[in-house]
């Protein structure tokens, strides 16, 4: 009898565990459709006030959505046609480890780039662990970025 009771307790714990990794899998794919759309009012829902994020594109670590706002208003104005693509996630109960390409153009007149960026297509591989409370991201998320620019 307590072993059918510690199996009943188990499979409760695995099966709420799998529906909350449904409903991060569900928040990741909206994420990234609202990334494809470019739409920053939207992305930065995703984000709670204290989520701090990190990145090689800049020094500091930045804090909640109104840095989220200026972080892809960024990127979506030096490259209208950035674009990106999941290749990979790890999900847990809490987190979505996203392993993703960004892919996009500089624009040969974007005089806010440097010289040998202006006029390239590039690609980034990134990684990016999102921690996953009450449906946004939260503190913690580290975004790793290796850039190579293309020389077409």
């Amino acid at each position: 009898m307590r072993n059918t009771y510690l199996l009943a307790i188990c499979a409760v714990l695995i099966l709420s565990g799998c529906s909350n990794q449904g409903n991060i899998k569900k928040l990741i794919e909206v994420h990234f459709e609202k990334l494809n759309r470019h739409d920053i009012e939207k992305i930065a829902t995703d984000y709670s006030a204290d989520t701090k994020i990190n990145s090689t594109g800049f020094d500091d670590v930045r804090t909640g959505p109104a840095q989220v706002k200026i972080i892809f208003n960024r990127y979506f104005s030096s490259s209208p046609d950035l674009h990106y693509t999941i290749k990979n996630i790890i999900y847990t109960d809490t987190t979505a480890t996203v392993e993703y390409e960004s892919a996009g153009s500089i624009p040969a007149d974007d005089f806010t780039s440097p010289v040998y960026m202006r006029g390239k297509k590039y690609t980034l591989r990134n990684c990016t662990v999102y921690h996953i409370k009450d449906d946004r991201s939260h503190p913690n998320q580290a975004i790793l970025i290796r850039t190579r620019f293309c020389t077409k």
